[in-house]
C-alpha cells in the first residue's frame, strides 16, 4: 500500500504529514438524450416505419396475463405501424418477458396488490398517478388506448 493512500485514511495517526492534494476535476455527466433521439439508431424506427420525429402512443394493458399481453401487442404493432405511431406499452404484470423478447418499448407500473405487499404505508394511488404523469412528460404520447382493466388512479383521457 502506498503512503499516499495510508495517509488519507481518517483513522491515520500521522495526520501532520498528509500531502496537500489538488482535487481531481469531476467530469460532467452527459445529459440523457430524449426518447426521440434514442430512436435515431434504433431498430424500432424501421419496425414502425418512422421517417421523421416519432409520435408515441400509450397502450395500457393492466390486469392482463403475459400471454394476453403478447397477443394484444402483435395486433397493436400491426395497426400502429400503418399509422406510423410507436407504441409504449404500460403493464402491471411483472412477467413482461414477451415485450422484452420482441424488443418493444414498455413501462412497468406495479399494481396495488404488488405495491401493498412491498410497502403498505405508501399511498399507492398517488404514487402510481404521479409515475404515470412523469411517463407522459417523458414520452409525450399523442394518446392512450386502454385494454384490460382501467385502474382508478389513471387519469381520464
Amino acid at each position: 500500500m502506498s503512503e499516499r493512500i495510508r495517509h488519507s485514511w481518517p483513522w491515520s495517526r500521522d495526520r501532520g504529514h498528509r500531502e496537500a492534494e489538488a482535487p481531481e476535476p469531476v467530469a460532467a455527466e452527459p445529459a440523457l438524450p430524449a426518447p426521440a433521439v434514442l430512436l435515431e439508431t434504433s431498430q424500432l424506427r424501421a419496425r414502425y416505419d418512422v421517417s421523421a420525429a416519432p409520435a408515441f402512443m400509450f397502450i395500457s394493458l393492466f390486469g392482463m396475463t403475459s400471454e394476453a399481453i403478447a397477443e394484444r401487442a402483435d395486433l397493436v404493432d400491426e395497426e400502429l405501424r400503418q399509422k406510423r405511431l410507436v407504441p409504449i406499452y404500460l403493464v402491471d404484470e411483472a412477467e413482461f418477458s414477451p415485450l422484452r423478447a420482441e424488443q418493444r418499448l414498455f413501462e412497468y407500473l406495479p399494481s396495488h396488490w404488488h405495491g401493498k405487499r412491498r410497502s403498505s404505508d405508501l399511498d399507492w394511488p398517488f404514487y402510481l398517478r404521479r409515475r404515470y404523469l412523469l411517463l407522459q412528460a417523458k414520452w409525450q404520447p399523442v394518446g392512450r388506448i386502454d385494454f384490460g382493466d382501467i385502474p382508478d388512479w389513471m387519469p381520464v383521457v
